[in-house]
């Protein structure tokens, strides 16, 4: 019969990873998304079908950007999102990686709320994927030691 650290170990493995995982498939969707590569704009499924029609959801989500802004603001997010997935799925500096798409995802959700709608915020999951990627960040930090927030008994 295994012993009880060894399965909580091993479920924290399968979580860790399952986290990792999933958000590295978000955030490389979203990116495959934006270079056309799921497909046409006139699917049901596709979000942007290319940078033109992301460039449209910057704006709107940052209204108070000059609109010369909007592509280099685009392509930065969508660069950050390409490197933030493939370190999740590399399993390259994972907390960092998880920390940093927390914060963007948060970014994203308020954004969302703010500008365009928090039904459609919701919809989308944005507070779920940021909450994971915090999970995530936390999980990787009490994994590897560096839990900043040692008690002493």
């Amino acid at each position: 019969m295994p012993s009880t650290e060894h399965s909580k170990e091993t479920n924290m493995t399968f979580i860790v990873i399952f986290l990792r995982l999933s958000l590295a498939l978000t955030l490389l969707s979203a990116v495959a998304d934006r270079f056309g590569l799921w497909g046409a704009l006139n699917n049901f499924d596709i979000t942007w079908g290319g940078m033109n029609r992301f460039h449209q959801d910057v704006a709107v989500l940052t209204p108070w950007l000059f609109s010369s802004a909007i592509p280099a603001l685009s392509w930065f997010v969508t660069l950050l999102e390409l490197l933030l997935g493939i370190a999740l799925l590399l399993n390259y500096k994972s907390a960092l990686a998880a920390l940093i798409s927390g914060v963007l995802f948060l970014i994203f959700a308020l954004s969302m709320s703010f500008f365009l709608s928090t039904k459609l915020m919701i919809n989308f999951n944005v507070l779920v994927c940021s909450a994971s990627a915090f999970l995530l960040w936390q999980l990787e930090k009490y994994r590897t030691g560096q839990n900043d927030s040692k008690t002493q008994g």
